[in-house]
């Protein structure tokens, strides 16, 4: 276990982070601007490029560092269409990586290291993505890129970033701590570091960047369209190698969006099939009509909030034919908004004009049909105030007193615990508005106002009018700290983690350790990828010799010292074959190891409920393992420990042959009702006999009666409950829109494990992780409800930052309005994860 870290702030930064790269540069396609130099001839064979980049759009060649010319003297460093990182010289594709690059939502941090003296071709050129080297290529074609030999780099050509040698392919990415460093050939340690698994910048100030290299730091923000120099956009802070900017503006530098401290923008990710969305610009902060001027509809923010007091402006520009507001997305998901005239929907609050009076459109209904105080070319200002469910409005600073209660509108009606607000803002009835947005990141709104220096009360942002009392910009270094973190006690590794290994089949009388788990599994959920057979389920507080199926019905099976026969302070030990059946450690065989600790082992007796448990917790990361035997009697609960409400339950049978009952807090509106089993491929039903239409509380769980997957009459009963924790576990749910441009759900964390369940129709148990898929996509996945082996899906669904992203037009789990629920755990909270 990590021992927690002093937090303190600094230019309202977490001191997690070493205070280094702090600001950025917004660069804009449909702005066609770049920054260009033209270096004396420096070292072209051996050289480092890196830089920090959070990306606003997908789907199209964009340049990152280029040299112009031809032949030898071209070289360009590139996120191509398709998504990934393209590096290309010498009049062809160098290299190109098998990974996509498409979370739009944080920051990637690539380096790319060139040492043509090498003997070794593959050493001759690296890219390094997140602090690791990349290994998969599509294209590889080191081999030509020839020992000893000049390259374009460093030669006396212009070079760019954010644009090619043609004056196309510009960039649409913010862009930060941009390192050159001249005859050294570096790995990413000389750029970043690792803390409690995440990748973060660190002071480069020390290194020896040669005579060509240079910092670009964008602390400046004066006008070098005319000239480059130490006060301009692109001034060099080590060598004075200064970059002369084109089609860039004061606004665009030194923004505060940055790899410490990431601020909320609009989300390109989401997708109405039937619709279209909004085309972004300005760094994802501005858009207009196009994709919404005859569908009528909405974008929303990267950010989901459900606590704490949040602070957004947006200028609205042109027609005054708009609706801004909030949307309970947490409550109602996404899908619900993803609809023609969104601001008619329940969950909706939002302020609409509709060209000649400003209205009220409150939980998707008419209000106060008079209000006129908010016009086109104002700023509005949003106060939301997720811990009371509160919003108010605010008209160029002042407070419209005419709403709600003097201005406080409860925003409370219809929700529920799992209320969560996303900004928004769309068109209504018309078209030609434009809405330019700041979350702290920019009070110009692209150069439309005058900045300010208004910060909210930690340091953060700047606003047009001084946010309200309480209120902050809503980036990461204002997220709430949670209780499993990078900067926490504890780390979601110390409470969930997945390991890969290969059987060795002998049994001998020390068997084979499986180590790399990092605590002591309660918990121990095996499957082999590489050939066909049963999963493999078992807990310290049943023993470890003891197992189940999640793809059958049948009873718990006690072994004898063969398969997994210890749980290990770092793993677990497997002797044997695990009876000839290969579960667990078949010769040669490929597996999986998913991990969860409770408490070491350690149980207590529970008498909170009407039937006594045996329960082992581990309230911190919200999972308990419940042990109990039925008594066929309606109404009977079990204390599960968590002191908290669980949303998943997981219940199966020891003693008799039947299904594992699934309890899921978002199945559907009334999820008491209602299970799911996860031994077969069956929808959701509707039943007393399985809760007794009674929800769990934050102490017990109700039983229905005699009904023998969860309270047969002196059976015996495992049952694992899992308390949602925030930026760690979350027990969710989505529609699917049946395009490959799929659905997105919201976790609040960058996902480390995932388990997809289709809810209205027939459908498998789909498993994936982070270790089986180290980057996007996310392809390897395994059937909860069989025995096959390992299945690598072609367009399945990313892993994000903040989610995770369907690409899939597959019914399996992004069906055209089918109703999915999922299960996640989390590598890094939203507050640090990088993009993935």
């Amino acid at each position: 276990m990590t021992s927690p870290l002093q937090t303190t702030m600094f230019n309202g930064v977490s001191q997690f982070y070493n205070g280094v790269a702090t600001q950025s540069l917004r660069l804009d396609n449909s702005a066609s601007s770049l920054l260009t130099r033209t270096p004396s001839a420096g070292n072209r064979k051996t050289w480092t490029w890196s830089a920090w980049i959070k990306r606003c759009d997908t789907g199209r060649d964009q340049d990152l560092f280029t040299a112009e010319g031809s032949g030898a003297q071209l070289f360009a460093i590139q996120i191509i269409n398709s998504d990934k990182i393209q590096i290309y010289g010498v009049n062809a594709v160098l290299l190109l990586s098998n990974q996509l690059l498409r979370d739009l939502s944080a920051w990637y941090h690539i380096v790319v290291a060139s040492d043509t003296t090498q003997g070794t071709a593959t050493n001759r050129l690296k890219v390094y993505l997140n602090g690791s080297e990349v290994t998969s290529f599509a294209t590889d074609n080191r081999a030509t890129y020839a020992q000893n030999t000049d390259y374009g780099i460093n030669s006396n050509v212009k070079h760019n970033i954010g644009s090619n040698q043609a004056g196309g392919n510009f960039g649409d990415y913010y862009i930060a701590d941009v390192n050159f460093i001249d005859g050294q050939a570096l790995t990413p340690t000389s750029f970043g570091e690792t803390k409690n698994g995440v990748w973060l910048p660190i002071d480069t100030s020390g290194l020896t960047f040669g005579t060509q290299g240079f910092h670009l730091e964008f602390k400046q923000t004066g006008d070098g369209s005319s000239t480059a120099s130490s006060s301009t956009i692109g001034a060099d802070t080590a060598n004075s190698n200064h970059y002369k900017d084109t089609n860039l503006d004061a606004y665009d530098s030194n923004m505060p969006d940055s790899p410490e401290n990431n601020f909320c923008t609009m989300n390109p990710l989401h997708f109405r099939a039937s619709y279209g969305m909004a085309t972004l610009s300005e760094g994802n902060l501005a858009y207009g009509d196009t994709g919404l001027s005859s569908s009528w509809g909405a974008q929303f923010s990267t950010f989901n909030l459900n606590s704490g007091k949040w602070y957004a402006e947006v200028l609205t520009k042109g027609n005054s034919s708009c609706s801004v507001g909030v949307m309970n997305v947490g409550h109602y998901g996404y899908k619900k908004f993803l609809v023609q005239n969104p601001q008619n929907e329940t969950g909706n609050w939002t302020l609409l004009m509709d060209g000649t009076e400003t209205k009220t459109r409150l939980n998707g209904s008419l209000a106060d049909p008079n209000y006129t105080a908010f016009n086109n070319d104002q700023v509005l200002g949003i106060a939301l105030n997720a811990d009371d469910k509160e919003l108010s409005f605010y008209v160029d600073g002042t407070l419209q007193t005419g709403l709600g209660s003097s201005g406080v509108i409860d925003i409370s009606t219809g929700g529920s615990v799992n209320d969560a607000w996303s900004f928004q803002a769309g068109t209504f009835n018309g078209s030609g508005v434009t809405f330019v947005w700041n979350f702290g990141q920019d009070s110009s709104f692209a150069g439309d106002e005058t900045a300010t220096s208004n910060a909210d009360a930690n340091g953060n942002g700047t606003f047009h009018t001084a946010p309200p009392s309480g209120y902050l910009a809503v980036c990461s270094a204002n997220l709430p700290e949670v209780t499993i973190g990078p900067n926490s006690a504890t780390q979601a590794d110390d409470n969930f983690n997945t390991v890969l290994y290969t059987g060795n089949g002998v049994n001998s009388a020390t068997g084979q350790d499986i180590s790399g788990v990092g605590f002591k599994p309660d918990w121990l959920w095996i499957k082999r990828r590489n050939a066909t057979a049963s999963h493999n389920l078992r807990d310290s507080t049943r023993g470890v010799l003891k197992h189940l199926q999640s793809d059958g019905t049948g009873t718990e099976d006690t072994e004898s010292d063969v398969g997994v026969t210890a749980f290990l302070d770092d793993g677990f030990r497997l002797l044997g074959t695990n009876a000839g059946t290969g579960q667990v450690n078949a010769n040669n065989g490929t597996y999986v190891a998913w991990n969860w600790k409770a408490n070491g082992g350690t149980t207590a007796t529970n008498t909170e409920g009407s039937t006594q448990t045996t329960i082992q917790v581990n309230q911190t990361a919200g999972f308990s393992i419940i042990t109990y035997t039925g008594n066929a009697t309606a109404g009977a609960t079990i204390g599960h420990g968590l002191g908290a409400v669980p949303k998943w339950i997981l219940v199966k049978s020891r003693s008799l042959a039947v299904s594992w009952l699934n309890y899921h807090g978002e199945i559907a509106s009334d999820p008491q009702t209602d299970a799911i089993l996860l031994d077969t491929t069956g929808a959701v039903s509707d039943s007393a006999l399985f809760w007794n239409d009674t929800a769990p509380s934050s102490t017990l769980i109700t039983l229905g009666g005699a009904y023998n997957p969860v309270n047969g009459n002196n059976a015996t009963y495992v049952a694992y409950a899992f308390a949602e924790i925030e930026g760690y576990s979350k027990f969710g749910s989505y529609t699917g829109n049946g395009v490959a441009d799929g659905a997105f759900a919201f976790t609040g964390f960058r996902p480390a494990w995932l388990m997809i369940k289709r809810t209205d129709a027939t459908g498998s148990w789909f498993m994936l992780d982070k270790v089986r898929d180290v980057d996007n996509e996310v392809l390897q996945d395994l059937i909860a409800d069989g025995t096959g082996d390992e299945t690598s899906n072609s367009n399945f669904l990313d892993f994000l930052s903040n989610g995770f992203k369907l690409r899939t037009t597959g019914t399996a789990v992004n069906a055209a309005g089918g109703t999915y629920i999922y299960m996640a755990f989390a590598e890094a909270p939203f507050k640090y994860a990088n993009a993935r």
